[in-house]
């Protein structure tokens, strides 16, 4: 019992010790920085200022309007530019067989899966992918999926010959098929505060992204699910239909929005119309 408390008190101290020394060290690396810009100059200052001013404007500016999934690409990046709207049919179906292939092994496994983003809009204005698409993407409950290992995964998804990858920076699993892809992102209540939050390390790096455009409701994902067809499947989609794409579309949920080369008649049917706004 001696040693117990010996033991303790010895490790107690020397937190302290650690605490204090990081605490010391931070005040004297911070007081040399106060004097090196004391020694520059007034206006030496206001250039920091206005650096650190504009660094966190354009951070803002970055993240909540610059991260737009379903607008930026058709402005930087040639694959998009380059895209034919409508795309080819023999393209768009392989995107079909893809998300099939991913409903029978998921459901195989019995991981809790939906429609989600562009591809929920494909399927509540086409009933199959909206015809600029450049892949599908689905919405994983993380609890449903962590069970398994990337290895399990692969040699499931191997029955349907579909390749499968993981990138924890998005916290999303990446399946490929016949030049078709499927994002599968793993959305998780990390808090226990009835909101589903996006996976990985991105998520932290633009918070303020993720927390205005991938954050919803959990109860959309109670099971069980409804269902929408999705190219000739019932698959399976979030609860209330659109309500969930109020979240990641704040400002344009209702409209359509294409890339620019798309002609003015390739346009949605409204098969499922959004409800009014309020």
């Amino acid at each position: 019992m001696l040693n117990f408390c010996l033991e303790g008190t010895r490790r107690v101290l020397l937190l302290f010790y650690l605490l204090s020394s990081s605490v010391k060290m931070a005040t004297t690396r911070y007081s040399r920085l106060r004097r090196a810009i004391s020694q520059r100059g007034p206006m030496f200052k206001t250039v920091i200022v206005l650096a650190v001013l504009v660094s966190v404007y354009f951070y803002y500016r970055f993240s909540v309007r610059g991260l737009r999934w379903y607008q930026w690409p058709y402005k930087f990046n040639d694959k998009f530019q380059d895209m034919q709207c409508p795309r080819p049919k023999a393209q768009l179906q392989a995107i079909v067989d893809l998300t099939h292939s991913a409903h029978r092994v998921f459901g195989s496994l019995g991981i809790v899966y939906s429609l989600s983003y562009g591809t929920l809009f494909g399927a509540l204005r086409y009933e199959g992918p909206v015809p600029w698409d450049a892949d599908a993407d689905l919405i994983i409950m993380k609890k449903t999926i962590d069970k398994y290992s990337l290895s399990d995964l692969q040699k499931a998804f191997a029955a349907e010959s579909v390749e499968v990858s993981y990138f924890s920076y998005g916290g999303f699993y990446l399946l490929k098929k016949n030049n078709a892809t499927c994002d599968c992102f793993l959305f998780s209540d990390f808090y226990g505060s009835g909101w589903l939050h996006r996976v990985g390390w991105e998520s932290y790096l633009f918070f303020i992204n993720y927390r205005y455009n991938h954050v919803f409701p959990a109860a959309l994902m109670e099971t069980p699910l409804p269902t929408l067809n999705f190219g000739g499947l019932e698959m399976y989609a979030p609860r209330d239909g659109w309500t969930i794409q109020k979240y990641h579309y704040r400002d344009d949920w209702d409209q359509e929005v294409k890339p620019p080369q798309c002609p003015r008649n390739v346009t949605g049917k409204f098969l499922h119309p959004p409800p009014p706004r309020t």
